[in-house]
């Protein structure tokens, strides 16, 4: 009795060990300290829906850390920006619909959200508009049709677990798939299944961001 008992005993302890650790492994990524401002820069971005593509020379964005698991709100400055279509050759200027000037594309209003990337376990910020679903309506063009960009997309956070005070945020496809990398991502709010529409198409977005932080942050 004494043996089933301790038997009983070092049971319920593993489980609970288990569980512990399972939790621990699954818990969301946040930010460390949950206040301060960045800047983002990149270079190359592309949009690509269906046979249409929108490629721009550099992008910009400036925001805060609003709490551990959120960024923004902010708008994103897309620049030197040109469309194009397959089987042509020719690449025409594009610009927001109304917007002040051509090569130049701004967002809604939008923000991030950390979370896991599922299946990696990696840190990814999850960018959506924070109303709404349209991250941006593109004007026509002699090369392409005028379009709303919506849904959200998922990029790779790093590093993690260090204090500094640069990163980078990396969206990426799947090497000839053309379907984004980041598929899933578990957030403080629930799974997310990231989806780009534009041009009538689920669409891909591919850009690297280098951050720079007022002060140093960890992403946990």
């Amino acid at each position: 009795m004494k043996i089933a008992r301790l038997v009983g005993v070092m049971l319920v302890a593993v489980l609970a060990m288990s569980l512990v650790a399972a939790s621990a492994s699954s818990a969301a990524p946040t930010f460390k300290p949950a206040s301060g401002s960045l800047t983002a820069k990149g270079g190359t971005s592309v949009l690509k829906g269906g046979s249409d593509t929108v490629t721009c020379a550099k992008n910009e964005a400036a925001g805060a850390i609003s709490s551990a698991s959120l960024v923004g709100p902010f708008t994103i400055h897309f620049l030197e920006c040109t469309s194009s279509t397959t089987g042509s050759t020719a690449k025409c200027s594009i610009k927001n619909l109304n917007g002040p000037a051509e090569g130049l594309i701004i967002t809604s209003t939008v923000h991030g959200v950390l979370g896991t990337v599922l299946p990696s376990g990696e840190a990814g910020l999850l960018i959506l508009p924070t109303s709404g679903k349209v991250f941006v309506t593109l004007e026509k063009n002699a090369c392409t049709p005028e379009t709303k960009v919506s849904g959200s997309v998922a990029g790779a956070v790093s590093p993690t677990g260090k204090s500094q005070t640069t990163g980078k945020l990396v969206l990426k496809t799947v090497g000839g798939t053309g379907k984004e990398e980041i598929a899933k991502i578990d957030t403080a709010t629930g799974l997310a299944e990231p989806e780009l529409v534009a041009f009538t198409e689920t669409a891909t977005e591919t850009t690297e961001d280098s951050i720079t932080f007022s002060a140093p942050v960890e992403v946990t």
